[in-house]
């Protein structure tokens, strides 16, 4: 008898932390409730509780707006998503879902903002890890959301990130180049005849074999010459099915000159003069067919 009545004494002991903290969260007394919710969430009774680790998710997520707002790797937010993850986990009801909704929304709008004030040369790995918490936790917010569409508008912007660097630089910063490249190619892996993609990256490799040609001084060593002749014939070429692709695209499309254009410059590079004159007359014929 005295084992059961210990027992229970202890079990109450442990209800009372939760109802506590939950008195503590009423008075918005975070730093005391979360003393008090760690407590039942760690005991025996609260491991297995939804309500307990929801209540540490909630808990959590204002002590990371009072304490860590600017914090892009808040401890305090990645602790709420993991308890409001293992509060649905213990209980997936529809209601127990809904309840832990509003938490999941909070806190996938702190990712994506910290997503978008972090998205720059210097601390755009940052970014990515803070937009791939975004989007494993925003479909507990909304199961609508179309996380396909939002990789294609965050890999664009990353992609956009590092070619603005080598347009203003003029340099030949080699990873930024690469990370251009790869980000777009994310876009195309999801969406192959998206518009933009498509089209910065035969800017990307255009820019990056006219740089290797104009960078040279005319004082190198012929063999020098050569190679970065053929390095940029290389990029010529790869940037030529990304130019092309504009041939696909609908007169009515209000930069199809600006596809064209990329195009004419491209076979220019690779010294088509045949297929540079017939880009040429589709360029001119737009060009009439909008009064320009």
């Amino acid at each position: 008898m005295m084992l059961l009545f210990a027992g229970h004494d202890i079990a109450v002991a442990q209800v009372e932390e939760y109802n506590t903290a939950f008195r503590f969260v009423e008075a918005g007394n975070w730093d005391s409730a979360k003393v008090h919710i760690d407590r039942f969430v760690l005991s025996r009774e609260g491991e297995k509780d939804a309500e307990g680790w929801y209540l540490r998710g909630y808990v959590y997520a204002r002590l990371y707006k009072k304490y860590e707002i600017s914090d892009h790797y808040s401890k305090y937010r990645a602790e709420a998503v993991n308890s409001a993850r293992k509060s649905i986990g213990i209980d997936p009801s529809q209601k127990n879902v809904a309840g832990n909704r509003p938490v999941f929304c909070s806190l996938a709008a702190g990712f994506y903002n910290s997503a978008v004030q972090t998205l720059d040369t210097a601390n755009f790995k940052t970014a990515i890890d803070n937009y791939n918490w975004y989007k494993n936790i925003v479909v507990n917010c909304d199961s609508s959301v179309n996380t396909a569409q939002k990789d294609v508008d965050f890999y664009l912007a990353l992609g956009t990130v590092f070619q603005d660097r080598l347009d203003s630089c003029h340099c030949d910063d080699s990873l930024a180049f690469v990370r251009a490249r790869d980000a777009y190619m994310k876009v195309l892996n999801i969406d192959p005849k998206n518009i933009k993609a498509n089209y910065d990256l035969g800017i990307l490799y255009h820019n990056h074999a006219v740089h290797l040609i104009m960078s040279l001084t005319g004082d190198e060593d012929l063999s020098v010459i050569i190679a970065r002749q053929d390095k940029a014939d290389k990029n010529f070429k790869s940037a030529l099915p990304f130019g092309e692709f504009g041939l696909q695209l609908p007169d009515s499309y209000p930069k199809k000159i600006d596809y064209l254009t990329l195009l004419f410059e491209i076979y220019r590079g690779l010294s088509e003069t045949d297929k540079m004159n017939k880009v040429q007359q589709q360029i001119d014929e737009l060009k009439k067919k909008s009064g320009g």
